[in-house]
């Protein structure tokens, strides 16, 4: 029998801001996000998948989960779960470049259940002069 993590506080379904769009790392985002991510997280789980919310592990499962993806042009926005002694949310930006061949690191900001929505929201809807 295999064990399952412990459950982490519910999220919000946060709307996703006009002019953006979910996206998913199976299909939609490009080979240089998933890798940005990757280099940035290491492994994580996907969305609704067990992972450790707490600094109780459970070996085979992951510390960090995606929630959502959005992306607005070349600006994607990535809510990330971080467990472990402190759970916290971490809500990432990249830029794309002009061809899609590289995903630049540009901020991150750290969200709690109650801020995740106006976090990612605010940070999605920033575009650089």
């Amino acid at each position: 029998m295999m064990a399952t993590a412990a459950a982490a506080a519910p999220l919000p379904n946060c709307p996703v801001p006009q002019g953006a769009a979910p996206m998913t790392l199976d299909g939609t985002a490009p080979a240089a996000l998933r890798e940005a991510l990757h280099n940035r997280f290491g492994k994580f789980a996907g969305p609704r998948e067990a992972f450790n919310p707490t600094d109780v592990v459970q070996p085979g499962v992951e510390n960090r989960r995606l929630a959502f993806l959005w992306q607005n042009g070349p600006r994607w926005v990535a809510a990330m779960e971080v467990g472990g002694r402190g759970y916290s949310i971490a809500v990432t930006v990249f830029e794309l470049d002009a061809v899609g061949r590289a995903a630049l690191f540009v901020a991150t900001a750290t969200a709690t259940p109650n801020t995740l929505c106006r976090t990612a929201t605010r940070l999605i809807r920033h575009v650089p002069q």
